[in-house]
């Protein structure tokens, strides 16, 4: 057998069990949903305690909600909320689907956000303040923007009194934005966005709130952003590990674009929490990503993107 025959059965066996891997993962939510529906909630948390340590095929927060519906149903309210609150202090923003959410559920949701959000806003702040002050811009601006989202969610009571926190974080984001813009002779930094999502409930790219562009001056025109032609995100490995109760990760990409769309180099700004296995192959993916190269004045120019990566198991 020849090289290049070896080549495409090796391809072909990565392929077939990946595929078979998203099947048996999709089997397992069907089954556990069809345990749900047919009211046999202990059978569900067995099943749900047997998937733990799985490789990550299916979304984890969709998992965690059949363990909140079944303990609910079970009258068990105090583990119930227990995995809310797990649930909330990953992903403050994450609200379960109204439409098929029973309403004891929705509510208790509800009532942990209105009682979780305002200290989770204080701590994130922290977090990013503390980035701010390492002259860390481009990771304090993505978690200063998410501080702002967490504090204008309409489940946040005007009772908690979070208008100074949002003015400072207002402020401390534009200090971070202005930072990371350049002066008209350095390198240009345009608008940070979001990456080309990859196969279904592997990874994920949050998106990135644009950075408005720094205002010209009379000898420097608009800036054009670079556009992705491509940047696919790489696919977790079979071998990776999952860590229990934590349902996404997150990374952040600094990525240095020359005049010809190609990746001069990256940094990881913020390492994908306990996984170097997966940070070293979005490093390597990431160097061979191609754009549309920015413009100012109509010319190719150098730009930086920064890029927040998030991975969902």
């Amino acid at each position: 057998m020849n090289a290049h025959v070896r080549c495409v059965c090796w391809v072909l066996v990565v392929c077939l069990t990946l595929a078979a891997g998203n099947a048996m993962a999709q089997d397992s939510l069907a089954s556990v949903r069809e345990l749900y529906a047919s009211a046999s909630y202990e059978d569900v948390l067995s099943m749900l305690a047997r998937l733990e340590g799985t490789p990550p095929s299916i979304p984890r927060v969709e998992l965690e909600r059949y363990r909140v519906f079944s303990l609910t149903a079970l009258g068990r309210a105090i583990e119930a909320s227990q995995v809310i609150d797990r649930i909330i202090d990953q992903d403050p923003l994450y609200l379960p689907d109204q439409a098929d959410t029973p309403p004891r559920v929705a509510a208790a949701f509800r009532d942990g956000r209105r009682r979780m959000l305002p200290d989770i806003a204080k701590k994130r702040y922290a977090d990013a303040k503390a980035n701010f002050d390492r002259k860390e811009y481009g990771i304090a601006a993505v978690e200063l923007e998410r501080v702002m989202r967490i504090i204008d969610d309409p489940d946040i009571l005007e009772s908690a009194g979070l208008g100074d926190l949002r003015m400072l974080a207002t402020g401390f984001l534009d200090l971070s934005r202005a930072a990371m813009t350049p002066s008209p002779a350095s390198t240009v930094s345009p608008v940070p966005a979001s990456a080309v999502p990859p196969e279904p409930a592997v990874v994920a790219a949050a998106p990135v709130e644009p950075t408005p562009a720094a205002a010209p001056s009379s000898s420097v025109g608009a800036v054009t952003p670079p556009v992705p032609l491509r940047e696919n995100l790489p696919a977790w490995p079979s071998s990776g590990r999952q860590f229990p109760g934590i349902l996404q990760y997150t990374g952040i990409l600094r990525i240095n674009i020359d005049q010809r769309g190609d990746v001069e180099s990256v940094t990881l700004l913020k390492p994908l929490l306990l996984h170097p296995q997966y940070n070293e192959l979005l490093l390597r993916a990431a160097r061979s990503w191609k754009y549309r190269p920015a413009e100012q004045d109509g010319k190719p120019v150098k730009s930086v993107r920064t890029l927040e990566v998030v991975l969902q198991p």
